[in-house]
């Protein structure tokens, strides 16, 4: 490795040696500093500003209207009280025995779900 001695050395025989190109070097040096201080500084100048506010804030001009056709079903209320067992009435209304073909269509698409998941199994 070359102590910094050796390096200040050679430094100093290349400015005696080459006045005119070294002085050269350390302008170029100095104005490509400048030149990006002045660039990160017009950036940082151009960078927007927020100081916390978001928009102007929503105005209503009108008044709001609630909708003409307002009315609610039977089916839909904002709370209820269910009951723990269907009635037989419910039962015949809502619930369908699924068939054996529908049944067999189920089954085979979950065995190849599983099949699916367990195949690289060890």
């Amino acid at each position: 490795m070359i102590k910094t001695d050796e390096i200040m050395d050679r430094i100093r025989n290349f400015v005696e040696e080459h006045k005119i190109l070294a002085v050269g070097i350390i302008i170029g040096i100095v104005i490509l500093l400048i030149v990006l201080v002045l660039a990160i500084g017009l950036n940082a100048g151009r960078g927007k500003k927020n100081n916390g506010n978001i928009g102007p804030a929503f105005v209503a001009e009108d008044d709001f209207v609630m909708p003409q056709d307002y009315t609610m079903t039977e089916d839909y209320y904002f709370s209820r009280q269910t009951e723990d067992k269907w009635s037989q009435e419910e039962v015949d209304k809502w619930f369908a025995l699924p068939s054996s073909p529908v049944m067999n269509e189920l089954k085979k698409d979950n065995n190849s779900i599983v099949e699916e998941i367990l195949g690289a199994a060890p």
